[in-house]
């Protein structure tokens, strides 16, 4: 995260050098990220772990932890503490996950079978 290192920590509230808000900078980037991305950002965000937002996705683990990888590389995250403060200086509400569908996701077809839940 070394370009946003001045901007979360040594600059000014509100801008940066450039004259970018942090909030501003943060959207653009998760602007960048897929929508499988984006998803498993909001899992970081809000506290789950890569076999949590696998589970919630309904995707593989190695899936679901490559999108982890590139999602933190797009992002300049070296740490989860990083991606996460990209994503609350992005405003986005780790409350509000819906599962996207798979094709949605990028994602190849699961070999589990759907388990349909009590009252489905």
């Amino acid at each position: 995260m070394q370009d946003l290192h001045p901007v979360f920590l040594n600059c000014r509230p509100g801008e940066d050098a450039i004259g970018k808000s942090p909030a501003a900078q943060a959207r653009a980037m998760v602007a960048r990220l897929t929508q499988a991305e984006r998803a498993v950002l909001l899992g970081v965000v809000a506290g789950e772990s890569t076999v949590m937002t696998a589970r919630r996705l309904g995707m593989e683990l190695p899936v679901a932890e490559d999108y982890r990888r590139t999602m933190m590389a797009k992002l300049g995250a070296d740490t989860t503490c990083d991606a996460v403060r990209v994503g609350l200086y992005a405003e986005l509400d780790p409350t509000r996950r819906p599962a996207p569908a798979r094709q949605a996701l990028e994602a190849p077809a699961s070999s589990a079978r759907h388990q349909p839940l009590l009252g489905e």
